[in-house]
């Protein structure tokens, strides 16, 4: 059970990590509003002759890998319920330990948050380098989709500090 001044700790960190999965978001709206705002690029502003495509594949794949990734290192660094964290960060007791893992879990999020932005980044770049608005939409759907997934959630945080009073 989670003491008022510990419910208290985890209410604002949820609004700051709210606040900050909503820029996220919302950032991949200003790529759409930029993209939209121009004429598109005839060759693009970089020459990269005939290996777009193959440009855009790669970084298909590699988007689908940080998609994977970011899963697989969000479970590592917050650890699963039945072992601590390979992140363990603080030893302390009590508050100090609850705060640790506050932090890692704002951490968590934030790199989350990061590697799914950067799929919508690759979109942006590919639409610089000549690469049609579909493609664009299509990173820029992948990288929603994502962040969308990775919305800050209480329950999961609360989970988190219950289970280090456990431990």
């Amino acid at each position: 059970m989670l003491t008022p001044g510990e419910r208290q700790t985890l209410e604002t960190s949820m609004k700051v990590n709210n606040v900050i999965w909503a820029a996220m978001l919302a950032s991949l709206g200003v790529y759409v509003i930029l993209v939209n705002a121009m004429e598109p690029p005839e060759s693009g502003t970089v020459d990269v002759g005939d290996s777009l495509p193959v440009i855009t594949y790669a970084l298909m794949a590699v988007s689908v890998i940080i998609a994977v990734l970011s899963r697989y290192i969000k479970k590592i660094m917050l650890g699963s319920p039945s072992k601590p964290s390979l992140l363990s960060g603080a030893t302390g007791a009590g508050a100090n330990k609850d705060m640790s893992m506050v932090a890692k879990y704002s951490s968590t999020l934030m790199v989350s948050l990061a590697m799914a932005e950067s799929i919508g980044v690759f979109g942006l770049v590919l639409y610089f380098m000549g690469a049609t608005r579909d493609v664009f939409y299509l990173f820029i759907a992948a990288s929603a989709l994502l962040i969308i997934t990775y919305k800050p959630k209480m329950s999961e945080l609360e989970d988190l500090v219950k289970r280090t009073k456990n431990i």
